[in-house]
């Protein structure tokens, strides 16, 4: 597929205000990239007709605890608690949401956003 020039200079503005602006952020939530975070599905039952999850996270150079406030935010997960658990060896939060399908998308949903949230937030990677 090929633009013409004139085609490609004439959308410019148009693709340049359609960017996001930059968030504000407080000096305490800026990290100059140098934090780790990371997290992982380490258990799911049933109860109460409800799915239950546990998360299992960890960071480095950034408070672990910090990520709980996500799922809390999120008003599609019921009873969630958050603590540091011995079996783990690792901070975990569980969540309880609808059993079935629909359930499990919203679950995979939130468990991809609540990590994309603490990392944009803290200026984290990965790993």
């Amino acid at each position: 597929m090929k633009f013409s020039t004139l085609t490609v200079l004439a959308s410019a503005p148009f693709l340049a205000s359609a960017a996001s602006a930059p968030e504000s952020q407080g000096l305490e939530n800026r990290q100059a990239g140098n934090c780790l975070v990371n997290r992982l599905l380490i258990k799911t039952w049933h109860e109460h007709a409800q799915s239950r999850r546990r998360v299992a996270f960890s960071s480095e150079n950034t408070p672990t605890e910090n990520y709980c406030k996500y799922w809390k935010r999120n008003d599609n997960f019921r009873n969630v608690q958050c603590y540091h658990s011995k079996d783990a060896g690792s901070w975990v939060v569980d969540v309880s949401n609808d059993l079935g399908l629909v359930g499990d998308q919203v679950f995979n949903e939130g468990y991809m956003t609540t990590l994309a949230a603490w990392r944009r937030e803290y200026h984290c990677a990965t790993g």
